[in-house]
């Protein structure tokens, strides 16, 4: 939390700068004043009215129109915000610097979140020239963000001329920014060494020394050293990007990676364990920590829906349902609860249950990932006529959905609508050039591209070796080739790299021409119970304590 509020902190500095000290705005007018207090309090409502207030009886006053527009800023009204400030600045008087510069950064930061980059550096570069004479301090904040947007165009080293400005102010706070800048550039320009090296001069620093530390761990990671990579990213935590990160790392080094995190005590600690545990597809592993997080600090929507997702990962739909009433027992409207449940109850055999749920998931959310379940829900009692009614109004949603647009395909193949099929699978191919997988290798195929099929599978399966569902996946691709030998192998690495989801493997029409193999049988028998077993034990643990 301490890191969380630091970072907070250290963005407002940058976006908002001065505004932080509302007092030495203060003006002779009255209503103007009494918006900055309201500002100050974080009442933009009052702070609105009073400017309006203003503005009716001084209708030309520039100042007003300025902090409407920084409020607008605030509350994410762009467009609003821009033709404010314009305004403001067409009002202004020449002898109020301050306010003209401050309203050239502003148009700035507005340009940035219209993602004009380019019309933001124009701004930045006027406030730049005219804060010197007003305020020191500020002029360096509008070159950070200067060189943040040149960043963002690729010129490198335009950015790297302004940071280095700023580490040569007398400020210890400019030189910090500067520092951390130069070493985000090199790291963008994959300059690991370099990048090392501007980050170790600040790593000890209060404010941006836990983002450094992040940003150093990249760098040691992209150097494949996996140890200092963790020993800095542990000193990041906690931050969803550094979790992330972490991730990565244990894809690459996992005996590392647990061995480390396991030297830290509770709390966040045994989620982010249970959660690398979950990414290798070792549920049962998942569950123990998350049931020590739970026996220490209690019951939290979070924790519980991680149990949902181990138990579904493992094989045990019946306790994930369990845990998925946990979850709506504090929260009866949880997105995620529904369709963890809808899931489970189609795992078990209760389809009309799950595609009711589906349903009012839709309703809250009305996100593709609904449309996406409903549809496959439909899929496992063979409505492949619902189900292609879902994936179609899923992708009305978000037509670049590359996995609503393969099971689209594969609904028509099941149809034998041949014209159909082809242009979905073309879609996905095109979609795939964005989003890399497995869902290109079932294009190809489909589109008479058997080699192309192969590559790709083969890519995904060197670039993410650790991902029991690309195992599967391959096994469907071999098993559409006629390829039975290849497809029992794949399905067999699945099974060790701890595939579990046997309700998929039942109901897979791709698994169709493997299941009268005693090879098949065997070995889905083998693992079934492997997981019962697994879930057996974890049950035992439970009635212990």
């Amino acid at each position: 939390m301490r890191k969380t509020v630091r970072l907070i902190v250290a963005m407002l500095l940058c976006s908002a700068n001065a505004f932080a000290q509302f007092e030495q705005f203060k003006t002779d007018a009255y209503c103007v004043n009494k918006a900055i207090d309201a500002m100050a309090a974080q009442d933009f409502h009052e702070a609105e009215k009073c400017l309006y207030d203003e503005l009716a009886e001084n209708p030309d006053n520039g100042i007003a129109y300025f902090w409407l527009a920084h409020l607008k800023l605030r509350i994410k009204e762009y467009g609003r915000a821009l033709s404010l400030v314009n305004k403001s600045l067409k009002l202004l008087p020449k002898k109020e610097k301050r306010y003209i510069a401050f309203g050239y950064d502003m148009s700035g930061d507005v340009y940035l979140n219209l993602n004009d980059t380019a019309r933001a550096v124009e701004f930045f570069t006027k406030s730049i020239d005219l804060l010197p004479s007003v305020s020191r301090r500020d002029a360096w904040v509008s070159r950070w963000k200067r060189a943040k947007a040149y960043s963002g165009l690729g010129q490198y080293e335009l950015s790297d001329l302004d940071y280095k400005v700023l580490i040569e102010q007398e400020s210890e706070e400019s030189k910090m920014w500067g520092y951390l800048g130069l070493g985000e550039n090199a790291l963008a320009q994959r300059r690991w060494e370099d990048a090392v090296n501007h980050f170790d001069k600040i790593v000890e620093n209060e404010q941006v020394g836990w983002m450094a530390y992040h940003s150093r761990a990249q760098c040691y990671y992209e150097m494949k050293q996996y140890g200092k990579a963790l020993d800095d990213a542990i000193k990041a935590m906690p931050w969803n990007r550094t979790m992330d990160l972490i991730g990565l790392i244990s894809d690459r080094a996992f005996d590392l990676t647990i061995s480390k995190l396991k030297e830290q005590s509770g709390g966040v600690w045994d989620v982010l364990i249970a959660s690398l545990y979950r990414r290798a597809y070792r549920h049962a592993e998942s569950i123990t920590y998350l049931k020590k997080h739970i026996a220490q600090y209690g019951e939290d929507s979070n924790t519980l829906l991680n149990m949902v997702n181990s138990y579904l990962g493992l094989g045990a739909n019946e306790k994930a349902l369990v845990y998925c009433d946990k979850v709506l027992a504090l929260e009866s409207l949880n997105a995620s609860a529904l369709i963890y449940k809808a899931i489970s109850l189609c795992r078990l055999g209760k389809v009309n249950e799950a595609i009711a749920l589906a349903d009012r998931y839709i309703n809250l959310t009305a996100d593709n990932a609904g449309f996406w379940w409903r549809g496959y829900f439909r899929y496992t009692i063979r409505d492949i006529d619902g189900a292609i009614e879902d994936f179609t109004t899923g992708l009305a949603v978000n037509p670049d959905d590359v996995i609503l647009n393969l099971w689209r395909a594969h609904m028509h193949t099941l149809k034998g609508e041949k014209a159909l099929e082809q242009a979905d699978y073309k879609r996905v191919l095109e979609l795939s050039k964005r989003e890399e997988g497995s869902s290109a290798s079932f294009a190809y195929l489909a589109l008479g591209q058997k080699r192309e099929a192969i590559e790709n599978m083969d890519k995904v399966l060197s670039e993410k070796p650790h991902e029991a569902k690309n195992y599967y996946a391959a096994a469907c691709l071999y098993s559409r080739m006629g390829n039975y030998k290849w497809a029992l192998n794949y399905l067999q690495m699945a099974f060790e790299k701890g595939y579990r989801v046997f309700f998929r493997i039942d109901n897979d029409d791709d698994m169709d021409a493997l299941r009268d193999s005693p090879q098949f049988k065997e070995m889905v028998l083998k693992y079934k119970e492997m997981a019962r077993h697994e879930i057996e034990e974890l049950d035992a643990v439970d009635k212990v304590d």
